[in-house]
């Protein structure tokens, strides 16, 4: 019995060493996708304001009051194909928005992993100081290194 109490505290800091190390491939993953999130959220707002600048263009050039150098014809013409080169667009933005929505998802998937990894860390820790198997210096290197995680609940 004796030898299985010496065991436990080295496994119990491998297995905090591990848990620690997974936080923070997670937090890792984390950051990438909030950053992947911001680009896809710019690339949207892009993608909108060129789709609105087509519509207003097309939409001027067929409801102007002003008397234009253009014959009626022309202008139908130049604004069908400006709505018509807007088409892509719209289509690049409903994928951009299905990303957005899956990154989302990834998003929260990621943060409740992390959110229960933390909460094992911290029962482990907890444990490990109640079994005296932790020494002030590994406490604190371990504090340090989970005061890195960057973890934001939404």
């Amino acid at each position: 019995m004796s030898d299985e109490y010496f065991e436990k505290p080295s496994s119990t800091l491998s297995e905090l060493e591990k848990l620690i190390s997974l936080a923070e491939n997670v937090s890792g993953h984390l950051k990438e996708l909030e950053e992947l999130s911001m680009s896809n959220k710019q690339r949207q707002y892009i993608i909108l304001g060129c789709i609105y600048a087509f519509v207003m263009f097309s939409a001027l050039l067929l409801f102007s009051n002003m008397t234009l150098e253009i014959s009626s014809i022309y202008r139908t013409i130049i604004s069908a194909s400006s709505l018509i080169m807007s088409l892509p667009l719209i289509v690049a933005l409903f994928n951009a928005r299905r990303r957005a929505r899956k990154l989302s998802e990834d998003l929260e998937i990621e943060s409740s992993v992390l959110a229960e990894l933390l909460d094992l860390i911290h029962e482990l820790e907890n444990y490990s100081r109640f079994a005296e198997s932790l020494d002030p210096v590994a406490i604190a290197t371990y504090r340090m290194r989970l005061k890195r995680l960057r973890f934001s609940i939404k």
